[in-house]
């Protein structure tokens, strides 16, 4: 298992908003880099939007 300094984990204590900038962040980091050897792995996403309460949310059946 490798862990770096920018993984995030989704506790409840942190809001959505620093989870989609740390994302953001993340992706513009790799994309600036000349090595392109990277992959990004997103697991339990939902638990990240859990608090989320938007009006343009779409309910799935």
């Amino acid at each position: 298992m490798i862990i770096l300094h920018v993984q995030v984990s989704l506790s409840p204590e942190m809001q959505v908003r620093s989870h989609i900038l740390k994302s953001i962040n993340i992706v513009s980091h790799i994309n600036r880099l000349k090595d392109k050897s990277h992959v990004i792995i997103s697991l339990a996403t939902q638990g990240a939007f859990d608090n989320m309460q938007q009006h343009f949310m779409i309910k799935q059946p």
